[in-house]
């Protein structure tokens, strides 16, 4: 079965050389960049696109024009240097340019399960939008909000938010062991913020508290 890839940053140097091996390997790659760092004829294989992390829109057009199966995320500025003298351009185009791709992934995957775009309307159409709801997950970068969709008949499950659903809950119950094991509810607090970059609040721990 040959899958379809959609490859961010994939006219840069790194993500070039994913391009070429994804092709060796059979998949129909699709290259979305913007070419501010990436070269256009580093890109030798498949579908290129010429788009930014920063326009919703082009995000859309790409997953509307191709059926992707995976995505690969290239696409961050990576030069210490200069996220230090200039911090707002790496956030903007780092945690907000993911925060826009992540966004396309779930709207693309809802369209997939409907067999249908949001406003078309066709025969082979098999579920209908009812929206969305905002998700927050705690990120290393901070916290971040998702648009979840919502379907009428179908519950929308997706491996985004199940994995970080499954290590909440994970995280969660180390956290009560830890407290029944006689830790106290502070020190979980500041073991919790130095694994995973938030801290929980004392009822987590212990309804008690």
């Amino acid at each position: 079965m040959i899958r379809t890839v959609l490859v961010a940053g994939g006219a840069g140097y790194i993500g070039s050389h994913m391009v070429k091996m994804l092709s060796r390997e059979d998949c129909h790659v699709v290259t979305l960049d913007n070419l501010s760092e990436g070269h256009r004829d580093a890109v030798v294989a498949g579908a290129f696109i010429e788009g930014d992390l920063l326009r919703p829109a082009d995000l859309s057009d790409a997953f509307r024009a191709h059926r992707i199966d995976l995505v690969m995320h290239f696409a961050a500025h990576c030069y210490v240097g200069e996220s230090v003298q200039d911090p707002r351009k790496y956030y903007r185009n780092n945690v907000a340019g993911t925060l826009n791709l992540l966004n396309a992934m779930l709207e693309a995957e809802a369209e997939q399960l409907c067999n249908a775009g949001r406003y078309e309307r066709t025969e082979a159409r098999r579920d209908t939008r009812a929206g969305s709801y905002r998700r927050k997950l705690a990120t290393q970068a901070g916290e971040v909000t998702v648009k979840v969709p919502k379907l009428r008949q179908q519950t929308f499950e997706t491996a985004i938010i199940e994995r970080y659903r499954r290590r909440e809950s994970s995280v969660e119950e180390a956290l009560i062991e830890m407290y029944l094991a006689g830790v106290s509810v502070r020190r979980v607090e500041d073991i919790t913020e130095a694994l995973w970059g938030t801290r929980v609040s004392p009822a987590t721990v212990s309804p008690e508290s």
